[in-house]
């Protein structure tokens, strides 16, 4: 299943609201946003999603069906530090999709960010996005303890990394 990820349009925005707000497709791990459509078209008319401090892509299958949405930004002031966050649509999870909205996030951000680091976090217990880390070259660093709250319970949560150096690395294995 060829997809990819694109710039939102605007039309794309509801897809976006139902994919930050509603809890069946945040699954157990992300916390709901309290947005509505006409802040998210505030938002775009204002940077299209596309920066200064946080990035948002559409991932899409080859025939126009949106699978999710990747979403990246600045974490840190003082350093070129990136952490980035997906949602796959609960439609399309564990259709072997993971993995490969994975590799093209990290690609994406090295690709069109000046910075050395790339991070995500995710529950500690989530052992299938742990394991799609390992498998994209992302090196987990440890746990924070008590670090996110998703519905009023504090989660403990694994924090991982890849660094440009190691992605360069990866990319010239494969080319």
């Amino acid at each position: 299943m060829q997809a990819r990820l694109r710039k939102f349009e605007r039309q794309d925005l509801p897809d976006l609201l139902r994919w930050t707000s509603d809890i069946e497709q945040l699954g157990a791990y992300v916390e709901a946003e309290d947005h509505n459509l006409s802040d998210w078209q505030e938002r775009f008319d204002k940077t299209s999603l596309l920066g200064p401090e946080e990035w948002f892509y559409l991932y899409e299958r080859a025939d126009g069906a949106k699978l999710g949405y990747a979403h990246f930004w600045r974490c840190d002031r003082y350093e070129d530090h990136l952490e980035f966050g997906r949602v796959l649509d609960k439609e399309y999870r564990n259709k072997g999709l993971g993995l490969d909205f994975l590799r093209q996030i990290i690609d994406l951000i090295f690709e069109s960010q000046n910075c050395f680091r790339v991070q995500a976090i995710t529950a500690a217990d989530n052992e299938i996005v742990q394991k799609q880390w390992r498998q994209a070259g992302i090196t987990s660093e440890g746990r924070l303890r008590s670090f996110m709250t998703v519905r009023e319970r504090k989660l403990d949560c694994a924090i991982g990394s890849i660094l440009r150096s190691e992605w360069q690395e990866m990319k010239s294995k494969v080319s």
